[in-house]
Formats: C-alpha cells, structure tokens, sequence
C-alpha cells in the first residue's frame, strides 16, 4: 500500500513538473536569448510568447553576422548547439552566427491545440508561416541590434528555412 501511495504521489509531480514548463531556454546570458515577441504579427490582440534565439561565442558586434535559419528538424536545429553548427558548416570564425529557433519548437513553443486537444490547423497554419518566420526574423535582428544598427547581417537558410 505504501509502494502505491508513493507511486501515486511521484505520478503527480512528474506530471506537474511537466505542465509548469514554461518553455524558455533554462540558460539567459548575452549567448541565450529569450524574447517576447507576437504569437501573430498581423494581428495586435493574439498575445506575446517567449521565442528563443542563440549567439556563437565568437560573437562581437563588430563582425558580419549570419542568421541561420531552418526548419528546426534536424539535429542542426536544435538549441544549444550553435557553435557545433558553425564549425559543421566551416562558417569563418570572423563571422558571427546566429541560431533562431523556430516558432512552435521547444522553447518558442505555442500551443496551435483546440480545447478537445485537437489540432488547429487553420492556426498552424497561420501562425507557422513563412510571413511569421519574416517577421520573427526582423525581431531578432531589432533585438540584438539596437544599440549597433550599422551592423552587417547575412541570412543562410537550409531546407524548411529556405
């Protein structure tokens, strides 16, 4: 009865731990960035949600820089592995490079579910859009240079990203 109780009682904080996830890169430095941005950029009244983007540690403002963008598939769409995505591609280290996160992953997520945890799919597709990515782009890019608005940017898209 005792081994019950506490399986009961661990089921309950497993599954509370994983409800309260709040959906942000656990680390936040000048490297591990989470924003808020729009959950939709046409539209003003759909809220905010936290979007996570991610520099390499060769960064400086005083370098070109590279957006990399994808659809967040594959292993080189992952957060946390933007230093490894530049030497996989041999990007020059007098480059910086930025790893964007898409909308709808880990920790950019937003919920696209129905109230019968369906999938919205008019809301996917909206919210997952290439006009979306655009815009969620420019945000990085109005974020991280703010105080540097003559810095140089390049975009470098693979698959989904392109």
């Amino acid at each position: 009865m005792r081994l019950l109780y506490f399986v009961i009682i661990l089921t309950v904080l497993i599954v509370s731990c994983a409800c309260t996830q709040s959906h942000r890169f656990l680390l936040e430095d000048f490297y591990h960035r989470n924003i808020s941005i729009p959950i939709d950029h046409l539209s003003e009244n759909a809220g905010n949600f936290s979007f996570y983007y991610e520099l390499s540690t060769n960064f400086k403002f005083d370098q070109p820089t590279i957006i990399f963008v994808t659809d967040g598939q594959q292993r080189y769409g992952q957060a946390g592995r933007v230093d490894e995505l530049a030497k996989s591609y041999q990007f020059d280290t007098t480059f910086n490079l930025v790893f964007i996160e898409n909308r709808g992953r880990q920790y950019s997520f937003i919920d696209v579910t129905k109230s019968d945890n369906t999938a919205d799919w008019e809301k996917v597709y909206n919210l997952l859009s290439s006009k979306q990515m655009i815009e969620d782009i420019e945000c990085v890019r109005r974020d991280l240079f703010k105080d540097h608005p003559e810095s140089r940017i390049y975009l470098f898209a693979r698959s989904g990203g392109g």
